[in-house]
């Protein structure tokens, strides 16, 4: 079984940093619409539990990235 940081390690190898970060925003944005629907009443909590792991496994690659980025930089 792969870990996590062999999962984002080979994400990062298929793809690059940038599609990665739009990507990111998009996850984001699908969250926001998310917790936008339930504030005006709708029973959404399965679309929110999935978009809330969609931001976690893109936070995920995001600290990975930056850490790596940031260790280049120093």
């Amino acid at each position: 079984m792969m870990g996590v940081d062999k999962f984002i390690e080979f994400i990062f190898s298929k793809t690059n940093a940038e599609t990665q970060e739009i990507i990111c925003i998009e996850e984001l944005a699908e969250l926001q619409k998310e917790l936008t629907k339930h504030l005006r009443g709708e029973e959404n909590w399965d679309h929110i539990v999935e978009e809330i792991a969609d931001v976690q496994l893109m936070i995920y690659q995001m600290h990975h990235h930056f850490q790596s980025e940031e260790s280049h930089h120093i």
